[in-house]
Parts: structure tokens; C-alpha cells; sequence
């Protein structure tokens, strides 16, 4: 269970941060400039962290 709310808790962080780094025309952000990457990092973290939350 907490396993599960750690790797969701990091993906749902990861996402944020590829999309303030893309935001911010960040050298790292070149490489997160898909919206699909980010959305699917995102959506990928909530999933774990709702499997966690409630197993």
C-alpha cells in the first residue's frame, strides 16, 4: 500500500515538474514539451496513488 502511494505521489510530482520545466523553456523541458507524456505521467501517478490509497 504505501509502496503504491510513494510511486504515485512521485508520478503525479514527476508531471508537474515536466510541465513547469516545459513551461519555463527549460533546457530539460525540450524533452517534455508532449502533452501526451505529460498527461500520461500524471494520469499514470493518480492511478497508483488512488491504488494505494484504497487497497
Amino acid at each position: 500500500m504505501h509502496t503504491l502511494v510513494f510511486l504515485g505521489t512521485g508520478g503525479l510530482l514527476a508531471g508537474v515538474t515536466l510541465a513547469v520545466l516545459a513551461h519555463q523553456h527549460h533546457p530539460l523541458g525540450a524533452a517534455a514539451n508532449a502533452p501526451f507524456l505529460r498527461l500520461f505521467v500524471m494520469i499514470a501517478g493518480a492511478i497508483l496513488l488512488l491504488l494505494g490509497l484504497f487497497n
